[in-house]
């Protein structure tokens, strides 16, 4: 059996490929739903992300190390300078930055998409944990592109999956997700260390997009005012 399925991440592509089409090009330098940033932030974004899962594919099919970025700073740098190009210039270059993944993927053997390497926040993961990633990044940016769907747009198996891997990222600051088991406006509940809780209650899509930070939708708290959620990146 394969190390890896990126039937995952192709869907997610064709579902970002499909909302970019959709705009313009003068629309692309429009706001997107993640603020300060617009349209074309998102793209370019999605398109050095690509870049970076990259090359720690070079480190997993090498052996030798090669971190996503060579800094914060540099990240926040490359995303302000593709912000900036012609929106064509955009355009091509996520097209070939995803091209250029795809590549390097067709090399890796099931050794190397098990082998161990670090991500962004210096954690040691198997490699084939960045197709997921990738999934993720595609599904959630292509929301964030704003361009007519939201999280209902995602698939609930995907859906789902994000909230598990929140809840992983909460709990390692002290809190804990508690999902459902069956999503039926059933309550999620964020408990802190301290013993208070942030119970709120929505469909599955409404509790995603709260817990990513793109708003509260539907999303209702028996306490009244929805809380923003914690970071969970």
């Amino acid at each position: 059996m394969s190390a890896v399925n990126l039937s995952q991440v192709d869907d997610a592509e064709a579902a970002f490929d499909a909302h970019l089409a959709s705009l313009s090009d003068q629309e692309l330098r429009e706001p997107s739903l993640l603020p300060g940033w617009t349209r074309q932030h998102v793209l370019v974004h999605v398109g050095f992300n690509a870049n970076a899962i990259g090359r720690l594919a070079d480190w997993a099919f090498t052996g030798e190390e090669t971190r996503m970025y060579p800094s914060e700073s540099s990240r926040d740098q490359e995303i302000a300078a593709g912000a900036a190009w012609e929106p064509a210039r955009a355009r091509e270059f996520y097209h070939h930055a995803n091209a250029e993944l795809e590549e390097k993927w067709s090399r890796l053997t099931d050794d190397n998409w098990r082998a161990q390497v670090q991500t962004r926040q210096g954690d040691w993961v198997e490699y084939r944990y960045f197709a997921w990633k990738r999934a993720v990044e595609l599904w959630v940016h292509a929301v964030d592109l704003a361009a007519g769907a939201g999280f209902e747009s995602v698939p609930p198996d995907v859906l789902t999956r994000v909230l598990e891997t929140i809840a992983e990222g909460w709990e390692s600051r002290g809190l804990a997700l508690e999902l459902p088991d069956e999503w039926n406006d059933s309550p999620a509940v964020v408990r802190s260390t301290a013993d208070n809780r942030i119970v709120v209650t929505g469909e599955l899509a409404d509790v995603a997009g709260w817990a990513t930070g793109r708003g509260i939708g539907n999303v209702t708290s028996p306490d009244g005012k929805v809380p923003p959620a914690p970071k969970w990146l």
